[in-house]
C-alpha cells in the first residue's frame, strides 16, 4: 500500500508540473502574440481588369513590401496564409514613356482593410511598381491536314478529309503572330481510321510559346475505300474530222485502265466511257493526237489510258 501511494504521489506531482508548463507555455505565447511589434508584411496584388488587348506575361507575379506596426499574431497570420489584395487597374494603371505604372499610395486604403483596426501602415517600400503587359493581336488560320499523312496503298479518299473547326484563333505578341502562317494536324496514320467516318486529331502547335489557341484539337470527317482496278482494249472514235478524208490511225485501239471503289463495284454494269481524238486539237503539220476521253461515271476515281497519243495520218478524197 506504502508503494502505491509513493507512485500515486509522484504521478500527480508530475501532472501539476506539466500542467503548470503548459499554463507558462501559454501564457508566454499569448504576451508575444499580443504585444505590438515593427516588422515587414509581404503582400501580394491579385491584377484585375487588364487594358484591352493586353496580358500578363506567363508567371508573372508582383509583390509589395509594406513595414507595419501590429500585434504578433497578425504577423505570424500573415505568414501563414498570405495577404492578397484585388487591384483594378481600369482604375489604378498609369502609362509613362511606353511603360505601365501602379502608384503604391493608392492602394493604402485595400491594404489597410486587410489588417485590424490596431494596425498602422509606416511605410511602403515601393511607390512606384512597375506592371509588365504584354501587348496581344490575333489572327485567323486555315487548318490543313499534314502533308506527310498517307493513305495505306490500294485505298482512296471518296470524301476528302474536312477539318472541324476549319480555322483556328491565334492570340498573342505580334512578332510571334507574325512568324506563325500555318497549322497542321499530327502525322495521320490513316490506316488506323479505314472503318471510322470521323476521328480526332491534335494540332501541331509551337512550343515555348506566348500565344494562345481556340483550341488544340480538330474533328476530322472522311470516307476512306479499297479500289478495284479494271483494263480494256476500247475503239478511238473520230471527232470533228473533215468528211472528204480519210484517216490512218496508228493504233486503232487503246489501252484503258479505271479504279472505282468496292462500295461502288455494284453500279458498274457496262463502261459507257470513250476514248476519242479530235481533229480541232490537231497542231499543224503534225500527225500525232493526244487521246481524251469523256462520259466517265463519277464513281470512277481515276483513268490512264495507254497510250496517251496516238499518230494519225489525214488523207484527203477527191
Amino acid at each position: 500500500m506504502i508503494g502505491w501511494r509513493k507512485v500515486s504521489l509522484m504521478n500527480k506531482k508530475t501532472l501539476t508540473f506539466g500542467l503548470f508548463l503548459i499554463f507558462s507555455i501559454a501564457v508566454w505565447m499569448a504576451g508575444k502574440l499580443t504585444a505590438t511589434y515593427e516588422d515587414f508584411a509581404i503582400i501580394k496584388l491579385k491584377l484585375d481588369n487588364l487594358p484591352p488587348a493586353t496580358r500578363l506575361p506567363v508567371g508573372f507575379e508582383k509583390e509589395l513590401k509594406v513595414k507595419l506596426t501590429s500585434r504578433g499574431y497578425v504577423f505570424l497570420l500573415s505568414r501563414w496564409f498570405g495577404t492578397t489584395i484585388k487591384v483594378d487597374l481600369s482604375q489604378m494603371l498609369t502609362t509613362k514613356n511606353n511603360h505601365s505604372y501602379l502608384y503604391a499610395e493608392s492602394l493604402l486604403s485595400e491594404i489597410e482593410n486587410e489588417f485590424p483596426k490596431s494596425t498602422k501602415i509606416i511605410n511602403l517600400e515601393e511607390s512606384e511598381i512597375e506592371i509588365v503587359l504584354e501587348h496581344i493581336k490575333f489572327k485567323t488560320i486555315v487548318l490543313k491536314i499534314n502533308p506527310e499523312s498517307k493513305l495505306p496503298q490500294g485505298y482512296f479518299f471518296v470524301r476528302p478529309p474536312t477539318i472541324s473547326p476549319a480555322e483556328i484563333t491565334v492570340t498573342g505578341p505580334d512578332e510571334e503572330l507574325d512568324r506563325l502562317s500555318q497549322i497542321y494536324t499530327e502525322n495521320i496514320d490513316f490506316k488506323k481510321h479505314i472503318d471510322e467516318n470521323y476521328f480526332s486529331s491534335n494540332l501541331l502547335l509551337p512550343k515555348n510559346s506566348k500565344l494562345a489557341f481556340s483550341t488544340k484539337s480538330v474533328q476530322i470527317e472522311q470516307e476512306i475505300d479499297r479500289y478495284i482496278e479494271f483494263n480494256q482494249r476500247v475503239d478511238l472514235q473520230l471527232i470533228n474530222f473533215p468528211k472528204e478524208t480519210e484517216l490512218l490511225l496508228f493504233p486503232k485501239k487503246i489501252g484503258l485502265t479505271y479504279k472505282l471503289g468496292f462500295k461502288s463495284a455494284g453500279k458498274l454494269k457496262s463502261n459507257t466511257t470513250m476514248a476519242f481524238i479530235d481533229y480541232n486539237q490537231r497542231k499543224r503539220n503534225q500527225t500525232e493526237y493526244f487521246v481524251n476521253v469523256n462520259n466517265v461515271p463519277d464513281y470512277i476515281i481515276e483513268v490512264r489510258l495507254n497510250p496517251s497519243k496516238v499518230d494519225a495520218y489525214i488523207r484527203e478524197i477527191n
